[in-house]
């Protein structure tokens, strides 16, 4: 909000994780409602209170009007937020944050999704058809996929239908609070579901916000940190894509094409962690973009029963 000043930002920003403060990612012109996105606050177990970040929250809140509740969904489950208030962490609380209400979307961690997608590929590489489909309920993938959907469709249901700012968090703010953000917003809006709208979405949720690209796809030196949250992602927007089939202007393929190439390495937009050591690397002079190679070979990602 306009009206605050630079250090109650600075202050918030010193009062959340990794100093990822609320920001505003979208906003929906038709009803005046805001997603924001963040990390955690640094509430701790003897709940530490921060005037700043409780100020920020209070005018993102008021900018949809006063009587107006703000609501937050965190993407973690309860218990699992907790754990996080032992390590000087943790969520926001009604009592502290006024008029405000949370929500959790009980959205597993990135080692929880590691272990399944590597069940789900020994499942498919294995060659075998026996009992197919109970292993692949074992794997829990599909699970974690409707765990992700349906969070993000309350998401996008309260932008649209409610009256209030949203925010949404998780632990940093770069994996589930982007899938979230990034769901809703192919939900809500007609422009993300383009081809044009959808790069501009990952530019925007993914790459600016620094998801950590490079140390999800997987490296020698911090493997513990691997995990399939972009490409979740991409399969959260397929499973969309086949409940709607018209509502899209591309089809599977590119989703295939920008799956393949994530971890490629064929082209530097999705190089490194941040847009810092992308900068810092020239990526944007030394490598070749996936967005001009798409707009290349445009035609084979139109999807012919796109009504627009």
């Amino acid at each position: 909000p306009r009206c605050l000043d630079d250090e109650t930002i600075a202050g918030s920003a010193a009062f959340r994780s990794l100093g990822r403060l609320p920001v505003l990612c979208y906003f929906n012109k038709r009803n005046g409602n805001a997603l924001m996105r963040c990390a955690q606050p640094m509430v701790g177990a003897t709940g530490r209170r921060s005037a700043p970040d409780e100020c920020l929250i209070k005018a993102a809140r008021e900018t949809a009007g006063e009587a107006r509740i703000l609501v937050i969904f965190d993407a973690r489950s309860s218990l699992a937020a907790g754990g996080n208030k032992l390590m000087g962490k943790g969520s926001e609380s009604s009592a502290i944050y006024e008029s405000t209400k949370t929500y959790f979307m009980e959205i597993a961690n990135i080692h929880a999704m590691r272990t399944s997608v590597d069940a789900l590929l020994d499942l498919c590489s294995s060659g075998s058809e026996d009992r197919w489909l109970s292993k692949l309920e074992t794997t829990g993938w599909l699970r974690h996929v409707r765990m992700v959907m349906s969070a993000a469709s309350v998401v996008a249901r309260k932008m649209t239908l409610g009256n209030g700012t949203i925010v949404v968090h998780c632990s940093d703010g770069w994996d589930r609070t982007t899938q979230l953000t990034s769901l809703a917003q192919v939900m809500i809006d007609k422009y993300f579901r383009t081809i044009d709208g959808f790069i501009v979405l990952i530019e925007k949720e993914w790459l600016s916000f620094g998801h950590r690209f490079r140390d999800r796809v997987g490296t020698a030196e911090r493997p513990n940190e691997r995990s399939p949250v972009f490409l979740q992602f991409l399969d959260c927007v397929w499973q969309i894509m086949h409940q709607f089939p018209s509502a899209f202007e591309f089809n599977e393929s590119l989703l295939v094409r920008i799956a393949d190439h994530h971890q490629s390495g064929w082209f530097g937009t999705f190089l490194f962690n941040d847009e810092h050591d992308r900068k810092l690397c020239q990526t944007s002079e030394l490598t070749t973009s996936l967005w001009s190679h798409i707009e290349a070979c445009r035609q084979e990602f139109l999807n012919p029963q796109f009504d627009p």
